[in-house]
């Protein structure tokens, strides 16, 4: 009798410690076309956070993970794409992005559009909406063999055809508004100021990709730092200028109508301390009601106001983030959504991740969802990189 006692408490403690495992360490279930292809997939979705490893990782891999409102993860396994992107559109109701070889499309009316594309693709560089609710896509292409020209190819939906076409350069900078692509393409020279020729570029998608010049201007040692933003006749973007052994974080402003661009500083930090205030990637700046906002990498949000330009520190967000960590950003109207994946630098494992949600206005944080199993996850996929994050909800 006491021995079956003893093998019962021993059941009962491997259960315990089974039990006690599987809550620690959730199984995350990848997810299958036929469960995006569900339109009511999307109802309860939080955000969508895109990852891949790099274009020198062979074979490469990627994760769309999908975020609901009870922080619980669903990550949907692809090829990867280097600097992919990933966007939601309120009009059409649908995420977009794509791996090296697919687009995807995950819509709440018609649930997943799955395409092919004509070529491989390694590095990303752009996807937006269109007016018509289509979306298009930018590509990082390079220098094909035999070729000395850059080449950046632009693929999009024209009467349910996917199209492609080739820019002609290297894309510094870009950004969409009505229907038109705007693009600043950068052409070192490679003297001792560093100096860069800048042309900005307007696309136009029909049949083909209609390019047309609008203007060039000759920087020192410039960077364009987030994409551009399209505001009552001015595009708006963050760029780093270095001048001996400071660096400067401005707004640049290029004013269509008088084919100008002047520069508005945000702050300057000694070039060493450089890396720690670079941005948490190219959606960096955001406006609403006349205020363009910008964040660095240390957190601080600076306000520009577009009617005087006057420029204001405006408040610090505080989380649990080091440079090492994963950060991406995302806007709405009066509010900023910050991702992020705490790495343990000395552990070299993820260890918590969260989105939380500021309101601009009021400068406070008004929502936190912690992500559950997403740490266990990356700690997994170790070799992916989070690349970009768009707000569903």
């Amino acid at each position: 009798m006491r021995k079956m006692w003893l093998l019962l408490i021993g059941v009962i403690l491997c259960i315990s410690v089974f039990v006690w495992f599987m809550t620690k360490n959730p199984t995350t279930q990848i997810l299958t076309e036929e469960q995006l292809d569900d339109p009511n997939f999307l109802e309860d979705k939080l955000a969508v956070l895109y990852y891949s490893t790099t274009m020198d990782t062979t074979p490469g891999k990627g994760f769309v993970v999908f975020v609901d409102e009870e922080g619980t993860i669903y990550p949907y396994q692809t090829k990867g794409l280097e600097l992919g992107s990933v966007t939601y559109s309120d009009e059409v109701g649908a995420v977009f992005f794509q791996d090296e070889s697919h687009d995807y499309v995950v819509s709440k009316s018609t649930g997943l559009t799955k395409r092919k594309r004509d070529k491989k693709q390694y590095t990303g560089d752009f996807v937006a909406a269109k007016d018509d609710d289509t979306f298009f896509s930018i590509f990082n292409t390079g220098i094909p063999d035999g070729s000395s020209e850059y080449q950046s190819d632009i693929y999009w939906e024209q009467g349910n055809e996917l199209k492609q076409d080739t820019l002609p350069f290297y894309i510094d900078t870009r950004g969409v508004h009505s229907n038109v692509i705007y693009l600043i393409a950068a052409n070192p020279l490679n003297d001792e100021k560093m100096s860069v020729d800048f042309t900005l570029h307007q696309v136009t998608l029909s049949d083909k990709a209609e390019t047309k010049q609008m203007m060039s201007w000759n920087e020192a040692d410039a960077y364009p730092l987030s994409h551009l933003i399209y505001h009552d006749h001015h595009l708006y973007y963050m760029t780093l200028f270095h001048e001996q052994d400071q660096s400067y974080f401005k707004i640049g402003d290029i004013d269509l109508n008088k084919k100008t661009v002047t520069y508005h500083e945000l702050f300057a930090t000694n070039s060493e301390l450089e890396q720690d205030y670079l941005p948490y990637g190219r959606k960096s700046i955001h406006i609403h009601d006349d205020l363009l906002y910008a964040i660095d990498g240390k957190g601080n949000i600076y306000t520009m106001a577009l009617k005087t330009k006057q420029i204001e520190k405006n408040f610090n967000i505080v989380e649990n983030i080091n440079p090492a960590s994963f950060v991406k950003v995302d806007w709405k109207d009066e509010q900023l959504f910050l991702y992020y994946s705490h790495l343990n630098e000395k552990e070299e494992v993820f260890e918590q991740s969260a989105i939380v949600i500021y309101d601009l206005l009021t400068r406070e944080k008004t929502q936190t969802y912690e992500i559950e199993g997403l740490d266990d996850f990356l700690n997994k996929h170790h070799q992916v990189y989070a690349y970009d994050i768009a707000f569903i909800k």
